[in-house]
């Protein structure tokens, strides 16, 4: 195994299948969500209880880039989710296990972790393989609480989730808070592929699409 990439090839065999699959680039697909989590987090003023990490001066319009790459990484650590099916507490964590210090993840634009193809590979390099770890762990931070920020909030309306949860422990023995829940909280008006519409039931979700998580879409 190439010492430089320990994972085997777990992101480029994910880009590779993805973009064979959607036609686009995960991380480009992943953006739209990651700037409506940065507009819901702003616009709320920080919510959840949670003591955010302040980034840097101009640091804050590059939250997004780093919501973006926890989402990719998660896709690729579970490539038989869809982006919408991810739960939002382990999507919160991934980017923490790549960029931690002494991490055995491999670094930035190694063949292990490659930059995105499409419109926003420069700011994805620009966090992540312009040298400045430290920014580059405080926008992980502000990602986390941003997200486990979502999720809390999110699962605060019990009565309009409660069909949804009943359905999902019934059927897949799971009651998680995933990424598509939090599209009517993000104003996000799809679509939104999912591959059980009915473990959304209720959730308000405006332009839900069932598919097959194996199958292209046409």
């Amino acid at each position: 195994m190439d010492e430089q990439d320990p994972t085997g090839g777990m992101v480029r065999r994910h880009t590779s299948a993805y973009t064979a699959r959607w036609g686009s680039d995960p991380y480009t697909d992943c953006w739209p969500w990651a700037e409506a989590m940065m507009r819901w987090w702003q616009a709320e003023g920080m919510p959840g209880g949670y003591m955010a990490v302040e980034p840097g001066e101009g640091e804050a319009d590059l939250v997004p880039a780093a919501l973006a790459e926890t989402l990719r990484l998660s896709m690729a650590r579970q490539p038989h989710r869809l982006l919408a099916e991810l739960d939002m507490d382990m999507t919160a964590r991934e980017l923490g296990y790549w960029v931690k210090r002494d991490s055995m993840y491999p670094r930035p634009g190694t063949p292990g972790w490659p930059a995105p193809d499409g419109p926003h590979q420069a700011v994805w390099r620009q966090v992540f393989a312009g040298g400045d770890e430290e920014r580059c762990r405080r926008l992980q931070l502000e990602s986390l609480f941003l997200l486990e920020s979502l999720a809390q909030y999110t699962a605060q309306d019990p009565p309009r989730r409660a069909a949804a949860a009943r359905y999902r422990l019934r059927n897949h023995t799971i009651i998680y808070t995933h990424v598509a829940d939090t599209a009517p909280v993000l104003g996000i008006r799809g679509p939104v592929y999912v591959s059980d519409p009915l473990a959304y039931q209720g959730v308000g979700i405006e332009d839900l699409r069932a598919t097959d998580p194996a199958s292209p879409v046409s």
